[in-house]
């Protein structure tokens, strides 16, 4: 409904009505409680981003330390590829050593002094002599001298 003012009165001011308190109490109680949940959830929001952080540092610190253990994997794989190749070295050297051992040291008179007197380089029978013939023909002689070893 339109109420037009002809007569130019002064309009009477609305009366204001009082509050009910249970009402206001409500209203209280609600802003309070949305103000409570919503600091709940600020703290919950800041616990779960320190967790979230302290997660990524573990992380972070763990890749790191995988890193690390790949690195020191991959030295001791070096370490053990070399330890491999100096012991078959050391494994020759004292081949050597043994072979050197056995081996008659020439005397200083030279080698052509200590004919007859060189020991065989193995022990067994001789099968054949240099320059035999072969059993395959006439015309094929032995390039040395061939021996049968007696530890077979």
């Amino acid at each position: 409904m339109i109420r037009i003012n002809l007569l130019g009165q002064a309009r009477p001011k609305a009366s204001r009505r009082a509050v009910p308190l249970g009402a206001m109490i409500q209203v209280v109680f609600l802003a309070t409680s949305v103000v409570a949940a919503l600091g709940a959830l600020w703290i919950h929001d800041v616990a779960i981003s320190k967790d979230k952080d302290r997660t990524q540092d573990q992380i972070a610190k763990l890749q790191r330390e995988k890193q690390r253990l790949e690195s020191l994997k991959q030295q001791v794989e070096a370490f053990q590829k070399q330890k491999d190749f100096l012991q078959r070295r050391i494994s020759v050297i004292e081949e050597l050593q043994r072979a050197a051992r056995d081996f008659p040291v020439l005397p200083k008179q030279g080698f052509a002094r200590t004919q007859g007197k060189l020991p065989w380089p193995v022990s067994g029978k001789v099968l054949a002599n240099f320059g035999e013939l072969r059993a395959g023909g006439p015309l094929k002689r032995v390039p040395g001298c061939f021996a049968q070893r007696d530890d077979r």
